[in-house]
């Protein structure tokens, strides 16, 4: 059977803010050092896109995404 991608997981209610970015892993590495906790890291997903999601302050769930 094959795992849901990160997107399904999360479930996203309200709004996802995308940041589109060419270095998802450095982006995690960062957001480590700064104490954010990452819903998802850095996953290849199967339609062509490296993604990591998190969430800021107020709860708006965030994603961060490259074309792989």
């Amino acid at each position: 059977m094959k795992e849901p991608s990160a997107f399904h997981a999360i479930r996203a209610i309200d709004y996802t803010v995308i940041f589109v970015r060419d270095m998802t892993a450095m982006c995690a590495e960062e957001l480590g050092r700064l104490g954010i906790d990452l819903l998802s890291p850095p996953t290849d997903q199967v339609f062509g896109h490296r993604t990591l999601f998190f969430r800021d302050p107020d709860g708006n769930l965030l994603e961060v995404f490259a074309d792989i």
